[in-house]
């Protein structure tokens, strides 16, 4: 059975024994704890990464709708492929000290990078389209249609459905049984952080240097 938001709302439609239930008080329940789970911890399924050419003489870059932090910059030259540079974070006051009119400044390559009201700005005009890898944390998808996949992933997918259970609940006044959903909700929301929290569960081996006995050192 496919993973989306149709097949979500007729499982909880079904569950909840009320084929009157509406598409959009579903939908409302799902998106708000969706929403709530992945606003409130970072998990690595959230990351993404986009790639643009930039213009030369810009000084700056706006970041896309679904846009929340930033994880990572590198500026590539298309001319010199194994040339890049990875310009350094600086907080907008300090950067606005150190850079007051970037404009103003001779174009070159970036040392430094800031960010203000969705926009990132660069310590100089670029002196060359450079090609940016931008890595960032992502917003939530909107359930916007019934073919909408969710990002809560797929093995976690009962946390959707006792969420959408439990507005369910909450909207009959049967808010004893609402509370054993949002149980099974809690539950399952820290069994989703402790599965994908943890970026590498493998540990890098541990160099070793050879033990020397005396008949190493003293050629015996």
């Amino acid at each position: 059975m496919a993973y989306n938001l149709g097949t979500l709302i007729s499982e909880i439609r079904t569950r909840s024994k009320d084929s009157s239930l509406s598409d959009a008080m579903i939908t409302y329940f799902v998106q708000e704890v969706q929403d709530e789970v992945l606003g409130h911890h970072s998990f690595p399924f959230m990351e993404t990464s986009r790639t643009d050419t930039l213009s030369i003489g810009a000084t700056s870059y706006a970041y896309q709708t679904n846009h929340q932090a930033i994880l990572g910059v590198r500026l590539t030259d298309a001319v010199d492929v194994y040339g890049y540079c990875e310009p350094v974070y600086m907080p907008y006051r300090q950067f606005d000290d150190r850079y007051p009119t970037p404009n103003a400044l001779t174009a070159g390559r970036p040392l430094n990078f800031t960010d203000y009201g969705r926009v990132l700005y660069w310590s100089c005009p670029l002196d060359k389209a450079y090609t940016l890898r931008f890595r960032f944390q992502r917003a939530s998808v909107e359930l916007a249609s019934s073919s909408t996949v969710p990002d809560i992933p797929v093995e976690f997918k009962q946390l959707l459905v006792k969420a959408g259970l439990a507005g369910v609940e909450e909207h009959r006044e049967n808010f004893d049984i609402a509370a054993l959903h949002k149980r099974k909700v809690e539950d399952l929301t820290e069994d989703l952080l402790r599965r994908y929290s943890t970026r590498q569960l493998m540990k890098a081996p541990k160099a070793t240097i050879p033990r020397r006995t005396s008949r190493d050192m003293w050629g015996e």
